[in-house]
């Protein structure tokens, strides 16, 4: 058994957990209250809660005791799960898709056989609001464009060459100024409003070297 979970606010973070179908009882019952646990320190976490995967029991058997204390622990932490279809080869409904009772984060739930395994594939659409972009102010300036020979022309008739002071606090000062005045002229400082867009954690540097081979082909 695999099962995902999720907080969703503006990221995914994943954890996992394993149950073994072939169990003895007790042992169910030893998972329950682990899986509880688990839940208690969850489902108090702030933002959509979203768990899917394999969970091995037979949900759709109202008569499977393991599978009925099963939702009985989902429903007491307010928990529904939404798949209501067979995903498993011998018929059950094994894959599950669970939320909060309350939250109307997930539709359009289906199933669908790819013919790669005894389960479905499990899809559904999530409701999920696009986080507001960020947005900052930048300074920059057009150094591509600056015309080298005019200012190596305005260079040359600046005070920086034509009166070098002697003394080294003077001569700082003024290699500061002119060539900040310098630039102001050939490059003036200007002013643009940016997006700032969150890195995907998903988009590897590999990724990007595989993009970058594609493109070049």
């Amino acid at each position: 058994m695999y099962i995902a979970v999720a907080q969703v606010h503006n990221t995914l973070v994943n954890k996992s957990c394993c149950r073994n179908q072939q169990e003895h009882v007790s042992n169910v019952d030893k998972f329950l209250n682990e899986f509880g646990t688990y839940l208690e320190n969850t489902v108090i976490s702030p933002g959509h809660l979203l768990m899917v995967g394999d969970f091995n029991f037979h949900v759709e058997d109202k008569t499977n005791i393991p599978a009925r204390k099963f939702l009985d622990l989902l429903e007491s932490f307010n928990l529904a799960q939404h798949v209501s279809a067979p995903t498993h080869s011998s018929h059950h409904t094994l894959d599950l898709i669970i939320t909060r009772a309350d939250d109307p984060i997930v539709f359009n739930v289906d199933t669908y056989d790819p013919a790669i395994s005894d389960h479905k594939a499990i899809t559904c659409s999530l409701r999920l609001n696009k986080p507001p972009a960020l947005t900052k102010t930048i300074n920059y300036r057009c150094l591509s464009k600056i015309n080298i020979d005019k200012l190596l022309a305005d260079l040359r008739e600046s005070s920086l060459v034509n009166s070098t002071p002697d003394h080294l606090e003077e001569l700082i000062t003024i290699y500061n100024t002119k060539l900040t005045q310098l630039l102001d002229s050939h490059a003036p400082m200007k002013s643009k409003t940016i997006t700032e867009r969150e890195n995907s954690k998903w988009f590897t540097g590999e990724l990007g070297d595989l993009k970058r081979e594609e493109r070049a082909l």
